[in-house]
């Protein structure tokens, strides 16, 4: 899988492992090769899910979210789901990045061993946060590992290896939030109660997200009033819920996009826009391009630019 992110640059997938439960999209392992120029305005993305990135080799640059950190083999990376990214090279360069996307449902599945502060490396982070690991730090080293055990759990599909991709990702989160001092301390733990409201709402969405969701909709399965629902969605998925269900609707057409020849108007329809005008609108509001150039960008068995 590969595709052309200028005159210059590719971006080739070597692996891409996903990992469903009652066939939604939870955890994807993905290993990019990345080969020559690119440039943050043409590959810069935003998507729904959490991501850990780690460089294997190779050399760049990445910005995220308005900071800016020179790349090399080791690093490791944390990146919300509202900050816009992107890995920039110059021609001669060349890297392998190990990236591992999930849902905040994901960690959710089984509410009675969440614990809201396994997220709060990505929502309540304090000044002294870094989207890179500190590399002196000893615990990045068995990051490292467990990103390479992740790749094999999804390799050897052992029995019960869902569980265990769990397992390593938790641990992950424990580590990073036990060794590095980039969360508030300050917050208290969330509680069950609202572990299942927000897993309800999040449920509802990613069942309907194609059809017509009002804010109304939403708070009343919440049981809230609508502006006080928005603060809560937000706290618990790093943005507000209208912003969630576009992006839900967008990957959605990414996926039609790269797997078919429908039209621009077909796709439009078929993941919840109403018109062509607002679906490219909106299209470009998230990838930073227009569905045409996206469709253009890609070969039948392309994916997303890292």
């Amino acid at each position: 899988m590969s595709r052309w992110n200028s005159d210059e640059g590719m971006s080739r997938e070597v692996l891409q492992e996903t990992l469903s439960i009652n066939g939604q999209f939870y955890v994807e392992y993905i290993i990019y090769a990345l080969e020559g120029s690119r440039r943050y305005e043409e590959v810069h993305h935003t998507h729904p899910s959490l991501e850990l990135s780690m460089i294997r080799e190779g050399r760049g640059h990445y910005r995220i979210g308005g900071r800016e950190y020179d790349v090399g083999p080791g690093d490791v990376f944390i990146i919300n789901n509202t900050e816009s990214h992107g890995l920039e090279m110059a021609r001669e360069e060349s890297l392998t990045n190990v990236v591992i996307h999930f849902e905040p449902r994901f960690v959710w599945s089984e509410p009675n061993h969440f614990d809201g502060r396994f997220l709060d490396v990505f929502f309540e982070r304090n000044q002294q946060f870094s989207h890179r690991l500190d590399p002196e730090n000893p615990v990045t080293e068995e990051i490292r590992r467990l990103f390479g055990e992740i790749g094999d759990e999804f390799g050897g599909k052992r029995p019960a290896y869902e569980l265990m991709v769990k397992v390593k990702l938790l641990n992950i989160l424990v580590l990073l939030i036990r060794h590095y001092g980039y969360v508030r301390k300050d917050e208290s733990p969330a509680h069950l109660q609202e572990l299942a409201i927000i897993r309800k709402v999040t449920d509802y969405i990613d069942n309907r997200y194609v059809e017509e969701i009002s804010l109304g909709d939403l708070a009343a399965i919440a049981n809230m009033n609508p502006s006080y629902f928005s603060t809560f969605f937000k706290r618990y998925n790093g943005m507000s819920p209208s912003e969630y269900i576009l992006r839900k609707r967008i990957t959605h057409a990414m996926s039609y996009i790269r797997a078919t020849d429908g039209t621009i108007l077909e796709i439009a329809l078929k993941s919840g826009f109403n018109t062509v005008a607002n679906f490219n609108k909106q299209f470009k509001k998230v990838t930073g391009m227009s569905p045409t150039l996206f469709r253009n960008s890609q070969n039948p068995s392309g994916h997303a630019q890292k």
